[in-house]
């Protein structure tokens, strides 16, 4: 009764730009730039040493942003979606190039200017609190296309996050040569019958038996988690 069933993996980065990167390219993670907490010189001074540390130059800023796992079966699929460029799967596998993935509703003609650009990106890993380092480490992908997800596709929609923005999108196994081996951080169980409700919980608790280290949280918890939240900001205000 199971139609489809995706693990996915997501790994915080930071997008890099420096003086070759086109303006256009640059406005469309404005809203992500890294910053010093305020204005004081102290916070200034901190983001300027946190750049030194792990040898940032002046002229390269940094644009938070994610990279998120997909199997090949997943590229295969979006090939029935409007395709804005290519989805080489072939290519996809070896990690030499990526694709973004977001959805029809928020879908703008200005992302274009990312295909066939070559995106650096970096992350800080292992990160040690006690002596306040870590690892850099840093990739180049070249955005292969964009692929535009329609509404009524709500599996992929949820899967990859792409209802909040743009997703950048990786093989499985470019992610794990990257990122090396981390947990899945999302579990999407699509059914034939989607009110066959039973089979779905007789799958989930097989998972959870399977894996008997994992948390496991609905999407209707986290909605419910986030009613709660804006409730009390309502009071608040």
């Amino acid at each position: 009764n199971i139609k489809q069933i995706y693990l996915t993996k997501t790994a915080c980065v930071n997008f890099v730009a420096d003086d070759k990167t086109d303006n256009d390219v640059r406005q469309l993670f404005t809203n992500s730039k890294i910053k010093p907490f305020s204005t004081s010189e102290k916070d200034i001074q901190e983001m300027t040493d946190a750049r030194s540390k792990y040898a940032y130059s002046e002229n390269q800023e940094l644009y938070r942003t994610t990279v998120k796992s997909a199997d090949l079966t997943v590229f295969e699929a979006f090939k029935n979606f409007t395709v804005i460029g290519n989805v080489n799967v072939n290519e996809l596998k070896k990690g030499t190039e990526i694709i973004i993935c977001i959805s029809e509703d928020t879908y703008d003609t200005s992302l274009n200017c990312l295909i066939d650009k070559e995106i650096h990106f970096s992350q800080i890993y292992d990160y040690n609190p006690k002596k306040d380092i870590g690892v850099r480490r840093d990739f180049v992908f070249r955005v292969a296309g964009i692929v535009i997800v329609p509404p009524q596709e709500e599996m992929y929609q949820n899967a990859f996050g792409v209802s909040a923005g743009l997703e950048f999108l990786c093989s499985s196994e470019a992610f794990d040569n990257i990122f090396g081996s981390q947990y899945y951080q999302g579990v999407y169980i699509q059914l034939y019958n989607q009110n066959d409700t039973q089979k779905l919980i007789n799958v989930i608790k097989s998972i959870k038996a399977d894996n008997p280290q994992g948390e496991y949280i609905s999407k209707t918890e986290v909605r419910e988690e986030i009613k709660k939240i804006n409730n009390i900001v309502n009071v608040v205000m």
